[in-house]
């Protein structure tokens, strides 16, 4: 595996000028020129919506060590926005930037497309993987609960697909979120603060 190139990330996304930046520079710069590149590693891969489907799949099913890598890389950020040092607590300066941790995040991404499919604003080849559940006994309380079928796989590589990890995170979802009638930002914000806790 070869080494992580950074120095077109950092020319790109102006990390090195957050570095560069004198300490009398305030948060509120540092701030903005963190979300530049908060986004870029995330939601600038949204240029095509198949992009933005292989990064949450293919984050989705990770290891724990490597997913504590990207962790690290967002603790990284929010240290260089506040100027915390290392041995200080992280989690409250995640929530104070309103930065969800890398696991919620990729849940977030997943659950906002798969309300997009159900609501028909996302293409159609994404919106054919999110069905809702076929009870085979109509009269029981399951039969309208609004979770979506989950096919079978093999493998534990196919748990990743969208066609699976979309749908199955859309049933671990609580119910109070699960209404698909709500408005996509109301359902983002119900979404974020269920993240949060």
């Amino acid at each position: 595996m070869q080494p992580c190139r950074l120095s077109g990330f950092r020319r790109h996304t102006g990390v090195d000028r957050a570095q560069r930046s004198p300490p009398a520079v305030g948060v509120y710069k540092r701030k903005s020129i963190d979300q530049r590149t908060d986004q870029s590693l995330w939601d600038q891969c949204r240029c095509r919506d198949r992009a933005r489907i292989l990064l949450a799949t293919a984050v989705h099913g990770i290891a724990d060590c490597q997913l504590q890598r990207l962790q690290s890389v967002q603790n990284a950020a929010a240290r260089l926005l506040t100027g915390l040092r290392r041995p200080e607590h992280i989690t409250p300066i995640l929530k104070s930037l309103h930065w969800l941790p890398i696991r919620q995040r990729v849940t977030y991404k997943l659950a906002t497309l798969v309300h997009k499919c159900i609501n028909g604003r996302a293409p159609e080849y994404l919106a054919e993987f999110c069905h809702p559940s076929v009870d085979r006994r109509p009269g029981m309380r399951s039969a309208d609960s609004g979770k979506l079928h989950v096919p079978r796989t093999q493998t534990s590589f196919g748990d990743r697909s969208f066609a699976i990890a979309g749908p199955r995170t859309w049933n671990n979802l609580s119910e109070a979120i699960q209404d698909s009638s709500l408005s996509f930002l109301t359902f983002a914000k119900l979404l974020k603060s269920y993240l949060f806790v």
